[in-house]
């Protein structure tokens, strides 16, 4: 059985979940119809329809899983019946679609393949394009379904994002028959569809737009892609975003610190995760009345920022961002010099980095009406105390779990230096031990089941133990059980360089941050994944070697490595945007 990644909890509360009990989220839409997720087991169920049913409920062990999950429920919440989606459920799910759709007349009107994001989703839509595959030919000799709708979607940075390819019996045999929008749109009503935009019309517009822009700027400063800009790489201190740019996507002004003003056009329609993290230098940014969606805190460690918001579906109060309805923190500015914040009264979920490195705060009141608390929230808050009155949460010894004590959520005490996690805890969760420099022993129970990517990033200090079967401790390193996938590797257990086992494959998402002891490593022959943020931080590594199983590098892996000076990577490895962000080093391409 795969473990179920923890962002997905992240998922369940985007979609609209409640943890009614420990590890049971629950969803109530309309015509008192529910749907019921026991994380720990990896079980959602659905529910019954009026037609056969194949498998309920149904396991959430693969990414795919989590994109139909997704799909049922934006179907659902566009005004479609439960009772007229048929799940077909795992079995023969390369020959039939996940999801087949019924009109209000009993007689099938649509089908939804649901793909995993990126590689999977591109090679099934290049397969449909040819005319070929088990999907297309299911579509073809099924006259009485109208439309089959290739699907797949993504929880990034806390935005929801979707795409989506279909195609019409109507159109079958024509050359652009394959369509971008119909179906999910605001202007489309449920039971029907719209097709607009063929594959050809799409390609058109998208190249005009990323042709004007790069007319107008060179080609130098921005990289752009489906109207998305992906990355700025400039250096410019004062800039004015496009307007042929719609979207601000993840990351994509992170640790930009030559800005310092900011300003978003009338037209941008979304402010990706992490967007302007680590702009240490930026003063000013406005949100504009375009704007609909933010992910987790953009703004997070921005120590000069100050905001402006003219958009309808956020509030700017005294410096602090919340949504339309003011039920979620996004934002609380760092240069605000108040000691004390008392959050307000009506608030539900406070989000990922929302008081992140706020050091000015020594006093913050969580009220009872909080029922979410994001990873990071209280990161590098190193003066605050914590005062809660959620009965959803417990506050102890300066810890804060959840309120059966079966989760740690984060470490409010930055003075601690020894914990002794309790028995009752079952997750340890992201982000938990961020930073904290003077913690200096953990102690793992036999009950823990699951860690959350990169809970001891720059604990520099910090030796652990294990008791928990689910993981291995070796050499103080930390390993899942079966030893191929390193969890954490601790400062204090390097001394300028380290054995990797054979047995590894994975390099765990910040598994060396902030080693600063490492200095050379040998990555060995089976590793096939080096994973976000792996060695970020490690300013003495100097010497790796990164054998050609490697075909994953993820972003950040290797971030403010400022000694790393060459490193030879084969050319068939993927390796994503700032993987190298702030260094000098020299990447030789190998056949």
């Amino acid at each position: 059985m795969t473990k179920v990644d923890m962002k997905y909890t992240s998922l369940f509360w985007k979609l609209g979940f409640v943890e009614e009990t420990t590890d049971l989220y629950i969803k109530e839409y309309t015509d008192s119809y529910r749907i019921d997720i026991e994380a720990e087991k990896q079980i959602v169920n659905y529910g019954f329809n009026n037609k056969k049913t194949d498998d309920i409920p149904t396991t959430l062990y693969e990414h795919k899983d989590f994109v139909v999950l997704e799909c049922v429920n934006r179907l659902i919440e566009k005004g479609y019946k439960r009772e007229d989606l048929h799940l077909t459920g795992n079995a023969d799910k390369l020959e039939k679609p996940d999801i087949i759709g019924y009109d209000k007349l009993n007689k099938s009107l649509f089908a939804f393949d649901c793909k995993r994001w990126g590689k999977d989703f591109e090679e099934e839509l290049a397969i449909i394009k040819k005319g070929k595959g088990l999907l297309f030919s299911y579509f073809k000799n099924n006259k009485e379904i109208k439309y089959l709708c290739l699907y797949t979607s993504r929880l990034d940075g806390g935005l929801l994002e979707y795409k989506n390819a279909i195609i019409s019996t109507a159109n079958i045999n024509h050359d652009n028959y394959i369509y971008f929008s119909g179906i999910f749109e605001e202007n489309v009503k449920p039971y029907n569809a719209v097709l607009s935009l063929s594959e050809q019309e799409r390609q058109n517009m998208f190249d005009k737009i990323k042709t004007e822009v790069l007319k107008n700027l060179d080609g130098k400063e921005y990289i752009i892609e489906d109207g998305v800009l992906i990355k700025y790489q400039g250096n410019s201190e004062h800039i004015r975003i496009p307007n042929s740019i719609k979207n601000i996507g993840t990351g994509a002004f992170w640790n930009c610190t030559s800005l310092v003003s900011v300003e978003i056009p009338n037209g941008i329609k979304s402010i990706g995760g992490d967007a302007f993290y680590y702009c240490h230098n930026l003063k000013s940014l406005n949100i504009p009345n375009s704007v609909q969606t933010i992910g987790n805190d953009p703004f997070a460690d921005c120590p000069l920022l100050t905001l402006t918001n003219k958009s309808p579906d956020f509030i700017l109060d005294d410096g602090v961002l919340y949504d339309k309805t003011k039920t979620t923190i996004i934002h609380y500015p760092i240069n605000n010099i108040s000691k004390t914040f008392i959050i307000p009264n009506g608030v539900i979920c406070i989000g990922k980095h929302a008081f992140y490195n706020c050091t000015n705060l020594e006093s913050i009141t969580v009220p009872s009406s909080v029922i979410c608390i994001e990873n990071n929230v209280f990161a590098d808050c190193k003066n605050l105390t914590l005062t809660n009155n959620s009965p959803h949460f417990v506050l102890e010894n300066g810890v804060l779990y959840n309120k059966e004590k079966t989760q740690l959520i984060s470490l409010i005490d930055h003075q601690l230096e020894t914990l002794d996690i309790p028995s009752s805890v079952l997750t340890i969760g992201k982000n938990v031990f961020w930073n904290c420099l003077n913690l200096k022993s953990v102690t793992i129970p036999r009950s823990v089941t699951r860690i959350g990517y990169n809970p001891f990033a720059g604990c520099n200090s910090l030796v652990l133990k294990n008791h928990s079967p689910h993981f291995a401790l070796e050499n103080g390193v930390l390993y899942n059980k079966e030893k191929t996938e390193i969890i954490y590797c601790p400062n204090t257990s390097i001394s300028g360089t380290i054995a990797i086992p054979s047995s590894v494959t994975s390099i765990g998402r910040n598994s060396f941050s902030y080693c600063v002891n490492l200095e050379t490593l040998i990555v060995p022959a089976d590793v096939t994944i080096i994973e976000r943020g792996a060695f970020s931080g490690c300013i003495n590594l100097s010497s790796i070697t990164i054998p050609d199983s490697v075909k994953f590098i993820g972003k950040w892996a290797f971030g403010h490595c400022k000694n790393l000076k060459t490193i030879k990577i084969s050319k068939n490895t993927v390796i994503e945007d700032y993987a190298f962000a702030e260094c000098q080093v020299k990447i030789t391409l190998i056949s």
